[in-house]
């Protein structure tokens, strides 16, 4: 991978580890800790408290596998296409474009932990992740139009996920001479069909292991 490819790394990772310095010293602090789990004197509180303050720059190194996993993933889903389809282009660059879309991902996530710092947005106590109603493409469609069925997958694609869709098929489309069209269609195929097995795969590890 070429230097651009580290670069674009180096930002995301950034991103992550300004947004979780943030939520350490000014989120998850003591008071929160105590109004989500129970009083202050509690042992067991004070315990968890002195595990999670000793570990948290754990949080720090799992950003490499967060952003790389994915990228690696995509990447390999979108060479399997590549070779069905006998178009020469190589694993790296597939998995560079994955990683350059995570980007989005990383400032989102930086901008909304800066949100919910200046209580700007409500959270929720055992709710970390804070997947906001908001973020999904319900946000942007009229939800009245939409047959009640759909409203719970549709609820499900963040407005970042659709905004990865287009960045990657835009880039399928110069490495290929796609249509923008053609491409998506590509990059739904195949990755879908990596994103299903993946499912599959997650299941049996939950129900055998």
């Amino acid at each position: 991978m070429d230097a651009n490819i580290w670069l674009v790394f180096a930002i995301i990772a950034m991103f992550y580890g300004i947004a979780l310095t943030i939520e350490y010293k000014f989120i998850f602090t003591e008071d929160y800790f105590v109004n989500a789990l129970g009083r202050k004197e509690s042992v067991l509180l004070q315990n968890f408290l002195d595990i999670t303050q000793s570990q948290f720059w754990i949080n720090y190194l799992l950003i490499i596998p967060v952003v790389w996993f994915p990228a690696l993933a995509i990447g390999l889903c979108l060479k399997a296409g590549a070779i069905l389809r006998n178009m020469q282009v190589s694993y790296s660059k597939l998995a560079g474009l994955a990683l350059k879309s995570h980007l989005i991902f990383a400032v989102n996530y930086l901008v909304f932990t800066i949100l919910k710092w200046k209580q700007i947005i409500h959270r929720e106590y055992f709710n970390l992740d804070n997947c906001f109603d908001y973020q999904s493409i319900l946000a942007i469609i009229p939800v009245e139009k939409i047959p009640y069925w759909l409203l719970y997958p549709l609820q499900l694609i963040s407005i970042c996920e659709l905004l990865q869709l287009i960045i990657i098929s835009y880039g399928i489309s110069k490495l290929f001479q796609y249509s923008l069209v053609k491409a998506i269609v590509f990059y739904l195929i195949f990755y879908g069909v990596g994103l299903f097995f993946w499912v599959i795969f997650s299941i049996y590890l939950r129900t055998f292991l």
